[in-house]
Parts: structure tokens; sequence; C-alpha cells
């Protein structure tokens, strides 16, 4: 894809220049016009302070004297010089004052896959300073360490900080989400309001893939029936999200009301494109699936899975998807086991039926913690003699 170049950026962009540079473009401004002063539309004091590189502040204190990049694009048509051949002598970038910067940019700003990755995270968990600060939150540390990664390789040397009394949370220089938001013509980023333009749907095979992996990252839940991705406040969004996931990385997917599932059936495809979810217990539920897949037993005998569900709670209690990952079994097939099921109008009893497995209390999220409620009977149903 076509790099960015400096012309293109957001026109609230502010720019500094390397000092000989920067001298040499108001030099000829000067010769040209005779005295600074005579420039149009531009007070003398900002030419002058331009041309320093700083501002006296209360007679002491010198600050930076960024251009902005309209009046910088005016000052080298006045003077007849590209504005795209300053990329070596751009020394950083910014927008308002205290939105934190880039140092040595690389220009122009390639566009690369990691591009649609920082694309996918900002339309996620990202938030693009629409109002006050812009920000990525994930509450995975995995997660956070690979956005950090991507901004760096997209932008190089850019201002992000942390806060350890908010440690999920990163900020980063709004200038990062103005210059997408610009590049991908999407004005707000804000989860309600933002739709995916021609640029980032007819984007090349890779780059989607990119954007699709954060976008599971920060709105998918892994599953045992697939990947469901949905995101509520923007049901638009969500039904271009799909599209993209059929019609360009041709993945076989399920609607719902308010999200789609990835199906199983295009997991192998799925681990081609994308071989990590970055966030542990995503990949590795991701990876159950192949597990299960190619276990050595299809069906086992009667009662042979819930004798094996009582071995597991006799040691500690746990909830279904402890026991799945322990046992090889999607987690539907232990609540059933668990909690019995109806078979051809026929009641399967389950294991809480039984009286031999209780819910012990709710975990995170309301999750149930199964516990073993009769030792006696839990080794007699193992031995073969419960009755």
């Amino acid at each position: 894809m076509k790099p960015l170049n400096l012309s293109q950026f957001p026109e609230d962009t502010y720019v500094l220049i390397e000092s000989k540079k920067r001298k040499e473009i108001f030099q000829k401004l000067e010769k040209k016009l005779g005295f600074l002063t005579r420039s149009k539309d531009i007070t003398s004091g900002a030419l002058y302070d331009w041309k320093k590189g700083y501002m006296i502040k209360n007679k002491i204190k010198k600050i930076k004297r960024y251009i902005p990049l309209p009046k910088l694009k005016k000052l080298c048509k006045n003077i007849n010089i590209n504005i795209n051949n300053l990329h070596p002598y751009i020394q950083e970038i910014k927008t308002s004052s205290r939105s934190g910067l880039i140092k040595n940019p690389k220009l122009p700003l390639k566009i690369i896959p990691e591009t649609f990755t920082l694309l996918g995270h900002f339309l996620g968990d990202g938030y693009g300073g629409e109002i006050g600060r812009s920000v990525y939150t994930n509450i995975s540390e995995e997660a956070r360490k690979e956005f950090i990664k991507n901004l760096k390789k997209v932008f190089g040397d850019i201002y992000y900080s942390t806060n350890p009394n908010h440690p999920y949370y990163i900020s980063v220089a709004k200038i990062a989400p103005k210059i997408l938001k610009k590049y991908f013509e999407i004005k707000d980023f804000r989860n309600s309001k933002p739709l995916l333009t021609k640029k980032i749907l007819n984007a090349p095979r890779k780059y989607l893939v990119e954007f699709i992996k954060a976008i599971i990252i920060d709105e998918g839940s892994v599953r045992d029936i697939g990947i469901e991705i949905g995101i509520t406040a923007n049901p638009k969004l969500t039904n271009q999200i799909k599209k993209i996931c059929v019609k360009r990385l041709n993945y076989k997917c399920k609607e719902y009301k308010h999200s789609f599932r990835i199906c199983t059936e295009s997991y192998i495809q799925f681990s081609k494109d994308i071989p990590n979810l970055i966030i542990p217990h995503k990949q590795e539920r991701f990876q159950r699936h192949f597990k299960r897949k190619f276990r050595k037993w299809y069906n086992r005998y009667k009662d042979s899975t819930k004798k094996e569900i009582i071995k597991q709670l006799l040691s500690k209690p746990l909830d279904a998807i402890e026991l799945s990952t322990n046992l090889n079994i999607m987690a539907s097939g232990i609540r059933d086991q668990i909690n019995g099921y109806n078979l051809k109008e026929r009641r399967i009893p389950g294991l809480i039926d039984l009286e031999i497995v209780k819910v012990k209390n709710l975990g995170y999220r309301n999750i149930q913690i199964f516990e073993i409620a009769n030792k006696n009977k839990a080794f007699a149903f193992i031995n073969g003699e419960y009755k």
C-alpha cells in the first residue's frame, strides 16, 4: 500500500524541523520577501520563533516552537520547495501541546500489516482521543505489550505512558490515532460511530488478517463451537467485520442477532493465518479444539466420562472449563454430564441428579464451580457399585 507523506498528515499536525534545514528555509524566505514581517497571514513573531525553533516564556524559559502543517505548506509553496522533500529533516511531529509526540519519524510513513493491527485495536478497546486523551486498554499484560510493540513498529520513537494506579491503560500520543483516522478516512473511533471504508475493505488479505486478529484480541470470545465477535454498540461495524471474514478471508461464519461466529470448520485455515492470539487463555482455548479433534477416542463406554469427572473433582473443586481442559472434552459436554440432559424425550440424569456432585459456589462472572457432594456415592459410582 502507498506510504503516507507529510503533506497527507492531519491538518492539526505540528512539525519541528532540524536546525540547519530550518535556517535554510527561512533564509530563502527572507531573501524572497526582504523581511519576514511581510509574509501574509503569519505574524512576524511566529516567523522568527519558527526560524529559531523556540520561543521565550516569562523571559526565562525556552519552549520548542513547532510549525503548524498548513503554515509550513504555505512557506514551502512560497519558496518553491516540495514539502515532502523535508522528510529526512523532520525531528518531531505532534498535535496539540500536551498530547505527546513522535521523535525522528521515518517518513514517508509506511503502511504495513501492523498498521491495520493498530487500526483494529483503536476500533476495539482503544479510544482515539476525540475528547481528552487517546488510550488503549486491555486487562491482558500480553495484549498491552503486543500493542506497544506494534505501535513502535509503525510509528517509531513515539510517546506512550502507563500508570501503576491504572495498569490496564496505555496513554498514546494523540498524533497516532489522528494519522490512522486521516489515512483510513474514519472520522471517529468511538464504538458506536465508525464504519469501515473502502480503503480498509479492499486492502490486501495479509493486512486484513492482522486487522481481524486485533479485533479478536479485544472483542472476540473463543468458545468450544468457534470464535464469537460482536460490537454491540455498532451492529453495522460488526456486519462489516463479518463480511471481511467471509468474503475476503474465506472463513465459514454463523450470524447471530448482535454478533457472529467463526466456525470451527475454518480453524485449520485460521490457525495458518493467525497462529497466536496473544492472550494466553484465548490461545489455549483455540488450541483445545485441535487436541479434541485429534484425540485417540471418539465415544467412551457408558458412564466413562462421568467417572473421569468424579476423579477430577475428588482432587479439588473445578469449573466446567477446567474440567474440559483436563479431560479434553467440550465444556458443553461436561455440563451435560453434571447437570443432566434430555435425549429423545428421555431424561439422562447428571451427577447433580445422582447427588454425587454439587455446585460449591459461583466464581468470576458467575461461573459455576463444582465439588463432590458425597464421597461414598462418588467411590461407589467409580467402582460400578452405585445404585
